[in-house]
């Protein structure tokens, strides 16, 4: 009976060993999970750290686009108004030039005939000058058709008929 009790407690003992190994095993590979683990989380928390930093780069890029938009907007803005402005400027300088043209034309018209109208009057007198006898008397008679050159106040030179 002493026999069978050293085998029961061998028994029990290979037993207990095996159940230490197993639980060794289960311990090492349990330890290598967490290793992992670790390894896993350290990746993961250098990640969410790289996320974190483009998301906080994003947010700086959205307002600061949101910033330069609102500064293209106004800059079109006052282009738009320069614009404009420099549209009236041309269409109202355009207006005063075609007035100022037309006012010249009439002028020039008025001058011309002014001009005309003295150098007749020069002409006349010439004409008295030259020849005591009335014009009228001269032009009844056509005694003389030999044409004279008369200059005059301008740079025009003429011939009058007599």
């Amino acid at each position: 009976s002493f026999d069978e009790s050293e085998n029961s407690i061998d028994e029990m003992v290979a037993r207990i060993e095996q159940d230490v190994e197993n639980q060794k095993k289960s311990m090492e590979s349990k330890q290598a999970t967490i290793e992992e683990n670790k390894k896993d989380n350290q990746e993961l928390e250098v990640a969410i750290q790289n996320l974190e930093t483009q998301i906080e780069q994003i947010k700086l890029e959205v307002s600061n686009s949101s910033n330069k938009v609102e500064e293209l907007k106004q800059e079109n803005e006052q282009k738009q108004e320069k614009k404009a402005n420099l549209k009236e400027n041309r269409e109202r300088f355009a207006k005063e030039l075609e007035e100022k043209e037309v006012q010249n034309e009439e002028e020039e018209i008025g001058e011309h005939d002014i001009v005309i109208e003295e150098d007749f009057q020069i002409n006349m007198e010439i004409a008295e000058i030259s020849n005591p006898q009335p014009l009228n008397d001269l032009m009844s008679e056509n005694k003389s058709e030999t044409p004279q050159n008369v200059e005059i106040g301008t740079e025009q030179t003429g011939n009058i008929t007599f």
